[in-house]
């Protein structure tokens, strides 16, 4: 199928592939995206809901339902899907009239983000790195410090036993 017009389509579609052109000689005015890709990713509510034709699917089973069938029709019997609301949704996100959901910015916006979180992770584990060396520091030198402070606890002992033997001996007679 070739098109140079819109194509709607009320069914599901499959194809190999979809290929939104990307190519840099088809573009003008690029440029970094001027946002946080992570707080518009944020941003995002995903919903889950039923197509009105879908809907309207299950009333005519309902209204058609054999007399012997004893359960009733009910959501489970239609598909159910899960995404966003275009109405309520951020216009990048969306076509202009925010009727749809334009994948291609979707996930573009959804790789930048990825991208921020996997830049923020590496300098947390940098930081988690250097914080483990400083503390390996610390605990050396706090190693230190108690291996001193008894030391300096058994010289105290040590020069107390000196000083109370000095004092409860008889000075000596020449």
């Amino acid at each position: 199928l070739r098109a140079n017009e819109n194509v709607n389509a009320n069914g599901q579609m499959w194809a190999k592939a979809f290929n939104p052109t990307s190519a840099r000689n088809m573009k003008e005015n690029i440029k970094d995206i001027p946002f946080s890709a992570l707080d518009k990713i944020m941003s995002l509510a995903i919903k889950q809901y039923n197509f009105r034709d879908d809907m309207y699917d299950l009333y005519q089973m309902r209204v058609n339902k054999p007399e012997e069938q004893t359960e009733p029709y009910t959501t489970k019997e239609i598909e159910t899907y899960f995404g966003m609301i275009a109405d309520d949704t951020d216009g990048i996100f969306t076509d202009k009239e925010k009727r749809a959901i334009n994948l291609y910015n979707t996930v573009s916006i959804l790789i930048a983000a990825f991208q921020q979180q996997y830049y923020e992770f590496i300098s947390l584990k940098e930081q988690v790195k250097q914080n483990a060396e400083e503390l390996h520091v610390v605990k050396e030198e706090n190693k230190q410090l108690k291996e001193q402070i008894t030391t300096l606890t058994n010289d105290v002992f040590t020069l107390k036993d000196v000083v109370r033997n000095l004092i409860s001996e008889k000075p000596k007679q020449p």
